[in-house]
């Protein structure tokens, strides 16, 4: 069995929701139609009760404020302090090199970045208010 097949096993349906909605075009069209495969034909989801899991209320209990699941992962990303962004491009490029990597979090389902840290304070307010 293909390697995402095994991996969206293990989704809820309002799961493979999300992941249908947010992640689908981020894979190769022969991926893409294994997922849709699995999703229509395996699972039996049409896009009717995509659309109604879409707007079902989040549960409690998972991480991601998008989608409510906790399947998360984490990587290193580069981290600057504000301050530096206001250098030149060329200033910015010979200064990335010596920065520090802090751990990013972003939910496997439905690709919300969770815990950003170059996100500023202003951009956290904005996220706020759009309700992301």
């Amino acid at each position: 069995m293909d390697t995402i097949v095994q991996i969206l096993k293990d989704f809820s349906e309002r799961e493979l929701s999300f992941f249908y909605k947010y992640r689908l075009a981020q894979y190769t069209p022969e991926t893409q139609e294994e997922i849709t495969n699995f999703i229509f034909e395996k699972k039996q989801i049409s896009l009717d009760k995509i659309e109604a899991l879409l707007k079902s209320p989040k549960p409690k209990n998972g991480f991601c404020q998008r989608c409510g699941s906790d399947k998360i992962f984490n990587y290193d990303v580069v981290y600057s302090d504000p301050a530096f962004k206001k250098l030149s491009y060329y200033q910015w490029e010979d200064l990335k090199a010596n920065f520090n990597k802090k751990n990013q979090i972003e939910c496997f389902v439905c690709g919300n970045i969770i815990e950003n840290p170059n996100e500023t304070y202003f951009d956290k307010i904005l996220k706020f208010i759009k309700g992301n």
